[in-house]
């Protein structure tokens, strides 16, 4: 199991992936648009968010980042000089594979987070 604080720290890079709004006291809220029927509460804080435990939760954040990856590859495969580290090498093998591990998938996204936090 991950450190609570890890918990947290990843669960607000993947709601600020997911461009959830967030208020003065560190509340990110689900937008309306989205399946509202895996969400209790309006606005939950790090510490409440279930990305890291349920599937449902994790799937949202697992297909922004592909939809993401997949972007970014073809953009910057047409822009970008073979030698560009940020370039469509970096991107071509950061898409997420399925698995049945919760853990590896959730650990995963948050460094991939990380990552692409670092070059912008």
């Amino acid at each position: 199991m991950l450190p609570i604080q890890e918990i947290n720290e990843g669960n607000a890079l993947i709601a600020e992936l997911l461009e959830w709004p967030k208020d003065d006291y560190n509340y990110f809220s689900p937008p309306e648009k989205i399946d509202r029927t895996i969400f209790e509460y309006d606005a939950y804080p790090p510490s409440n968010m279930k990305f890291h435990k349920d599937w449902n939760w994790l799937m949202l954040g697992i297909e922004k980042w592909n939809l993401l990856a997949t972007e970014m590859h073809y953009k910057l495969d047409k822009e970008s000089d073979l030698d560009d580290h940020k370039g469509w090498r970096a991107w071509s093998y950061r898409r997420i594979n399925l698995t049945t591990d919760k853990v590896k998938m959730y650990t995963r996204l948050v460094s991939h987070i990380k990552w692409c936090n670092n070059l912008y």
